[in-house]
């Protein structure tokens, strides 16, 4: 029984191309006796692997230029980072304190990434996946959210009420009263925007194109907390890196991701006051962490239904496509049992294959120890821990 291979497009379901990539779906011919075996495919994809990690070179994935974009951007945060624990900045206004993080955000994180993008990248600024996204995410977004301000939310009440002399370094906390919309845009808009360029668009694009779209969030996610230079924060940077980095892989734009860390950013600044204060009272503050652990529990069970929801509307999206283009029309006289077991069958295939978070080419694991024992990882780590205590 022969096969047939077709290729598919994917611009008519909002994924980007260059994030998403394509693939072959594999259909069976028609025959009375035996019934078609039919292959799904799907729209999330990892990137596909550079040319220049040709010849199955798996170590070339822990010298990529990205690595050493990451390095000089951790050596800038952490140069500032010293002078602000010296009291340099001390004698500034708050204005002028303000305006000095946005620039340092700007100047550590957007202007490295749009030099290497116009450097390394053909595509220019269409490589850092700014485009619009399918509506369909929207739920899948806001629960995204709520899960990563109430895992959040639990880390620091947990800071507060067992490690009271630890707590979670904050530029500022925004008040509606002093300049509230100067310091929402130098606070939250512009450091937001950096940030996701930086860690989304340029950091997790490459890593993912190179070794696979989990390799691409995890270390990216570990890249974002590092780079803060925050001990008792690294668990909260860290829980908001993966959930951004997945919002990156599963809508295949930054977009998205902007708007979510936009949001928790500043729900983050303006209750953090209220927050600690409930903390302060121990016996008011583990009664709110037991609900807070509990939300987050439930967020989770709804976030992972979401998550399936999406994928599975984007598997068969895929598949009517694909039947459309070959001109199969679906039987009016079908009955609805045929019907509902067609539909069973997709979403059975999906899950058996939902994400293809390795890379195409193979050495998945191996790319994944490369990536995260590179160089640059490793001499980020140790600068982070000589940093912090000597």
């Amino acid at each position: 029984m022969s096969a047939r291979k077709k290729r598919i497009t994917f611009e008519k379901l909002d994924v980007n191309p260059n994030y998403a990539g394509e693939d072959e779906v594999s259909e069976s011919e028609n025959n009375e006796d035996i019934a078609p075996k039919k292959h799904r495919t799907y729209a999330f994809r990892p990137a596909k692997r550079p040319e220049s990690e040709a010849n199955g070179k798996v170590y070339a994935v822990g010298f990529m230029p990205v690595f050493v974009l990451f390095a000089i951007s951790f050596a800038l945060a952490a140069i500032l980072f010293i002078l602000e624990r010296q009291g340099v900045y001390a004698s500034l206004s708050a204005r002028q304190t303000a305006a000095l993080y946005a620039v340092r955000e700007g100047a550590v994180f957007l202007i490295p990434a749009l030099l290497y993008v116009f450097a390394f990248r053909k595509e220019g600024v269409k490589g850092l996946y700014i485009h619009r996204f399918s509506p369909v995410y929207t739920t899948f977004l806001a629960l995204s959210l709520f899960l990563m301000i109430a895992a959040v939310a639990a880390e620091k009440f947990s800071l507060a009420c067992f490690f009271s002399g630890l707590s979670v370094r904050e530029p500022i906390r925004l008040s509606f009263q002093n300049d509230f919309w100067l310091n929402l845009i130098l606070y939250v808009v512009i450091p937001v925007l950096c940030e996701e360029i930086f860690f989304r668009s340029v950091l997790q694009g490459a890593l993912s194109h190179a070794a696979g779209g989990f390799t691409g969030i995890f270390v990216g996610a570990l890249a974002y907390a590092l780079i803060h230079l925050d001990l008792a924060g690294f668990p909260v940077y860290f829980t908001t890196g993966l959930l951004l980095g997945a919002i990156m892989h599963v809508c295949g734009s930054v977009v998205p991701a902007i708007l979510v860390h936009t949001a928790f950013r500043f729900v983050s600044l303006t209750f953090s006051a209220q927050l600690s204060f409930i903390a302060s009272e121990r016996a008011g503050g583990l009664f709110v962490l037991v609900i807070l652990i509990l939300a987050v529990f439930l967020f989770l069970l709804f976030y992972i239904k979401s998550l399936e929801v999406v994928c599975t509307k984007k598997s068969i999206s895929v598949y009517v496509q694909n039947a459309a283009e070959n001109g199969e029309a679906s039987d009016p006289d079908d009955s609805a049992d045929e019907k509902e077991e067609t539909d069973s069958e997709n979403i059975v295939c999906f899950r058996e294959k939902p994400f293809r978070m390795g890379s195409d080419t193979g050495y998945t694991l191996h790319k994944f120890f490369r990536v995260l024992f590179s160089p640059a990882m490793i001499l980020a780590t140790a600068a982070y821990f000589l940093i912090l205590f000597l």
